[in-house]
């Protein structure tokens, strides 16, 4: 939840300080795109916060930021869609690249950032394939279906990261070869070379990933790297990951709406990010988990 709040509030907050023309346009800009999801949306808001007042619309307002639309909203965002759903899983010339889970995936106690982090590295490297799109193209990121530790005992789907989220792929890992199939290799750690012709590759258990170089290349803009915003690609990378599922986003849109206040004023709120903090060499407090 915390990085849609972060999102929500820094994007509000953003406003006041937007003085040249550029930013305005693209603030209004996301406004429009806002009001095109406001319907689907509206069942969420609570009843109380549909007053007729300004100040309480415009509060109501904020859930229209939640939930980028990956389908349809364009940008890095609606890039990563389109690779990642491609028209046919099973044609031959669709190539993957899949994440595997730690070895001991029940014990893996990383959070939700880390993950995302790492997943997020790990999609540059399929959207380049190693920093050779020019030449290769790119490969659909895909995860194995082991047991996601945070989704353990899910009742409300797998229990891996699709109980809470959103498929990385329409493509499925029946879709992948075997890693055994000559059509299939399996790294041995994050940096090992592999022949692109490939079909599938796979990760190695390592929680670390390959840096990429050429992060934008995949996206056939203009210019290079050292041109574009890698806060932006980053950002997109979360979002991506964090779309939350059907039952989720209504959980989250229950709970913030009874815990915003009513008379929220968005242009008058900054959002503090508050997260625990890790585990400390030596950490030894009467109650806490050692």
């Amino acid at each position: 939840v915390t990085p849609f709040l972060n999102f929500l509030f820094v994007t509000k907050s953003t406003a006041l300080l937007a003085r040249n023309a550029e930013l305005e346009a693209r603030l209004l800009q996301w406004e429009t795109l806002a009001q095109t999801q406001q319907q689907q949306q509206q069942q969420y808001i609570p009843i109380a916060a549909q007053s007729a007042s300004p100040l309480l619309v415009k509060a109501s307002s904020i859930n229209s930021y939640w939930w980028p639309s990956s389908v349809d909203g364009g940008g890095l965002l609606g890039k990563i869609h389109a690779v990642q759903h491609p028209t046919n899983c099973s044609d031959p010339s669709t190539k993957f690249f899949v994440m595997r889970s730690k070895q001991d995936n029940e014990r893996d106690t990383r959070g939700l950032s880390a993950f995302a982090h790492a997943a997020g590295s790990h999609m540059l490297h399929a959207l380049t394939d190693g920093d050779q799109f020019k030449k290769y193209g790119s490969r659909i990121l895909i995860t194995d279906n082991k047991l996601w530790p945070m989704a353990k005992g899910c009742t409300n789907g797998p229990e891996t990261r699709e109980c809470y989220f959103e498929p990385f792929s329409s493509c499925q890992f029946s879709d992948v070869d075997d890693m055994h199939s000559p059509n299939a290799k399996v790294l041995g750690d994050v940096n090992e070379e592999y022949d692109r012709t490939t079909r599938t590759i796979y990760t190695s258990h390592s929680m670390w990933f390959r840096l990429t170089n050429k992060k934008y290349s995949w996206t056939t803009l203009p210019g290079e790297d050292k041109d574009h915003s890698h806060r932006t690609l980053l950002a997109a990378g979360f979002a991506y990951y964090f779309r939350p599922v059907e039952w989720l986003r209504k959980e989250i849109h229950e709970r913030l709406g009874r815990s915003i206040p009513i008379d929220l004023n968005p242009d008058r709120t900054v959002g503090v990010p508050i997260r625990r903090s890790d585990k400390c060499h030596g950490h030894n407090i009467t109650g806490s988990a050692s």
